[in-house]
């Protein structure tokens, strides 16, 4: 929300007409059943740019998970479980930042990661088509 507010000079020669940003009121139910406004006051420019930075290092991180999904692999000295539970750890990060990946697509990537020639072994996988 933002209000256009005026500041006159000393002299009064000139005025100058500034924007200030401010948040959004937020209402909540009270246990009676009314409800309360609450105003806040003016978004400063500190926390502008603390919003800014908030927003870049999400997206930084976002684009780094998804790297990391991408490239992932396993050395064949590695268990299953660390294998999965490193994928799943990336996949988790990814899906907190709104970023989800398929159930499909995650087996896929498990199983391509496993290193050939190792030491695993599938007895038989079955794909359930609706």
């Amino acid at each position: 929300m933002a209000i256009l507010s005026r500041q006159d000079s000393a002299y009064g020669m000139s005025s100058e007409w500034n924007f200030i940003q401010t948040k959004s009121p937020q209402t909540t139910t009270n246990a009676d059943g009314s409800s309360t406004s609450l105003i806040p006051g003016p978004v400063t420019t500190e926390e502008k740019v603390q919003k800014k930075n908030d927003v870049k290092a999400r997206n930084d991180q976002k684009t780094l998970l998804k790297q990391m999904y991408e490239n992932f692999s396993a050395p064949s000295t590695e268990s299953l479980d660390s294998i999965f539970n490193r994928l799943q750890k990336i996949v988790s990060q990814l899906a907190i930042l709104g970023e989800n990946i398929s159930q499909e697509d995650l087996n896929l990537k498990f199983l391509r990661s496993l290193p050939s020639g190792g030491k695993y072994s599938c007895c038989g996988l079955e794909r359930n088509k609706p």
